[in-house]
């Protein structure tokens, strides 16, 4: 099964438990009826997906499935999952998306090569092959060169998170990713399309979306803010191509109708409980260091006038333990707000 690229934030091949929670807490917001997680039927996994009973599930989960397979196998594995959701139950789709997974794409050809080099270089020499560490080594001192070679520039920067990025997975789980088959990246509206001929209605997503008020200027956000159109997706892949998103964790509604708009006023918020927050524990160590000095940040910034990007440069910190950082700060915030469907989430809960 090939690796997340959610920056580990839902870590499919990590803890999962705590993602139908989260779903359930998303969904509420939509007045969508939920079955207590404690208490539902779970099918996770495509395997698990195509042997379910036919609208059996509460929720299902297909986390590192819909980039890493062929457009067939992508068909099969969401009618599927439409097949095996109930009425109402709630199916959850990561993929990498575009228009940032285009360099996610020029970051991961970069880095493969510089694997593959490394097996030639040792096959011509009769040496040795390469540990799986060497090459992951390999990969990663490529885009560490690519990105001091291209300096302030977008391509530089980029690489600099891709770099951050390959640095802190497992070796194996890397070469994985790079060396793997079918990765694919999509709009949102692509997705939830081909989900909406199976009944499958994009509700929102899974991470929380006001991230993107730290990653765009304040006058960007505030247009955004204005000028968002009334459909949820419509609005999300605003967003996506305004910020460069990367990666989604979408939720979707198997229904003959889509959900509500967003009660909230900030329709592209989403709210999750501090417990459900699907990070990994090395991750959370990681915020949890950096949490203070980005929250001061942020308070001598009034919040939303500072990018994370700005963050991690003033603090000269990885842009992803930044990010991780206020992540986990809304998931703590988003915990005191009563998630009535009723209720008006605070647009900008971070304190």
């Amino acid at each position: 099964m090939p690796p997340s690229t959610e920056h580990d934030l839902l870590a499919p091949t990590g803890d999962l438990a705590a993602v139908p929670d989260r779903m359930a807490t998303v969904a509420a917001l939509f007045g969508l009826s939920t079955v207590d997680p404690a208490a539902a039927v779970v099918v996770t996994g495509p395997v698990a997906v195509e042997a379910a009973d036919v609208a059996s599930a509460d929720y299902v989960l297909l986390p590192g499935v819909l980039s890493w397979v062929d457009e067939h196998e992508r068909e099969h594995v969401i009618a599927a999952a439409a097949r095996a959701a109930r009425s109402g139950g709630l199916v959850s789709l990561p993929f990498l998306a575009l228009p940032g997974g285009h360099a996610d794409g020029v970051a991961r050809r970069v880095a493969r090569e510089a694997v593959v080099n490394l097996d030639e270089r040792a096959s011509a020499a009769s040496a040795r092959e390469p540990t799986p560490q060497e090459r992951a080594a390999a990969a990663v001192a490529r885009l560490r060169l690519v990105a001091r070679t291209a300096g302030a520039t977008p391509h530089g920067h980029q690489m600099t998170l891709a770099a951050d990025r390959y640095e802190r997975l497992d070796p194996q789980r890397l070469l994985d990713e790079l060396l793997g088959g079918t990765v694919e990246a999509f709009r949102l509206r692509h997705v939830a399309e081909r989900c909406a001929e199976h009944g499958l209605h994009y509700v929102g997503d899974l991470l929380p979306a006001q991230l993107w008020q730290h990653r765009l200027p304040a006058k960007l956000a505030a247009t955004v803010r204005d000028r968002a159109p009334e459909s949820a997706i419509d609005r999300q892949q605003l967003v996506d191509d305004l910020t460069g998103t990367e990666v989604h964790a979408s939720l979707f509604v198997k229904s003959d109708q889509p959900p509500r708009p967003d009660p909230s006023a900030e329709g592209l918020t989403v709210h999750v409980r501090q417990h459900a927050n699907a990070a990994t524990a090395e991750g959370m160590v990681r915020a949890d260091a950096v949490s203070a000095p980005v929250a001061q940040v942020l308070r001598e910034h009034d919040h939303d006038s500072v990018t994370t990007a700005e963050i991690a440069e003033e603090l000269e910190r990885p842009l992803a333990d930044v990010e991780a950082a206020v992540l986990a700060m809304y998931a703590h915030e988003l915990a005191r707000i009563d998630l009535a469907p009723s209720s008006a989430p605070d647009p900008d809960p971070v304190s």
